[in-house]
């Protein structure tokens, strides 16, 4: 079980009045200082620069779900027929893997996942009407051969950490280690007996683990050893990932499921707010 850590109390400022149902996928260029994410069940894509002061958003014609790569031209998209190349100038993808018989045809969707190189690709799958009955899968595609790694419910994370990436099953709540080509290592970190669910994240330069605690409503820091040592408090219950942008944290967060209650409570449900770093 995870330690209490140190709780921060942090400034937060929700910069947008774009909201979303199910916002995820975050995907920051620091050096060309752009930033890409999607909304899952509304199937658009958004795209911003110049410090996210404009926002651009764009209909999609399959399921996004997470965005390996972005840049002043392309994202580089997971969705529920494979990966696609998007180009923004033109507002048009190009499908460059095709892994529509594992997925869509199959009732499954890709959810989140990490670029290890060119071509190289390790994501997971889902399904779209029951995780918990029917487990998804994570896949590792390289030079044109997709190997399924294994069964997980629901996949998440996908942060690299020194020479592992750490995956999360968000049903089981529990955070594994494999290696950079998948092969499983063993449980990481153990969130059963916590009220959050782990989702997206990142790495800090100093090696820290920053984890959207789906349900709780936090950011929790973890340290290599998979150890709570710090989290914030967020105004949204369902934050879904976080990256690092600018010496800030940039979280996003859905409304799925949430109760007019909840989102009176949570006046940040389903946007994209920015906290400083802690």
């Amino acid at each position: 079980m995870l330690g209490n850590g140190k709780k921060y109390i942090v400034k937060i400022n929700i910069p947008f009045s774009i909201t979303g149902t199910l916002l995820e996928g975050i995907c920051v260029n620091q050096k060309e200082g752009c930033i890409s994410w999607v909304d899952i069940e509304e199937k658009k894509i958004f795209y911003s620069e110049n410090n996210l002061e404009d926002i651009k958003a764009f209909d999609y014609e399959s399921t996004p779900s997470n965005i390996f790569f972005v840049s002043k031209k392309i994202a580089i998209i997971l969705d529920d027929n494979g990966i696609s190349n998007f180009y923004w100038e033109s507002g048009k993808s190009e499908r460059i893997v095709n892994l529509s018989k594992i997925l869509a045809d199959s009732g499954y969707r890709g959810n989140d996942g990490i670029m290890l190189g060119d071509g190289d690709y390790l994501f997971g799958s889902m399904s779209k009407k029951a995780p918990e009955v029917y487990p998804g899968s994570i896949w590792h595609y390289t030079k044109h051969e997709l190997k399924k790694i294994q069964d997980c419910h629901i996949p998440n994370l996908f942060v690299k950490l020194n020479n592992k990436i750490l995956i999360a099953d968000s049903y089981k709540k529990f955070i594994y280690e494999y290696s950079e080509t998948g092969d499983y290592k063993g449980l990481w970190s153990d969130w059963s007996k916590l009220d959050g669910t782990p989702d997206g994240g990142c790495v800090s330069v100093d090696n820290n683990i920053y984890v959207a605690s789906w349900g709780s409503g936090e950011i929790i820091k973890l340290n290599t050893d998979g150890r709570r040592i710090a989290s914030i408090k967020l105004p949204m219950i369902q934050p879904t990932n976080c990256k690092i942008y600018n010496n800030s944290l940039i979280v996003s967060s859905a409304t799925v499921g949430l109760s007019k209650r909840q989102l009176k409570k949570y006046p940040a449900s389903g946007k994209i707010v920015i906290t400083e770093f802690f």
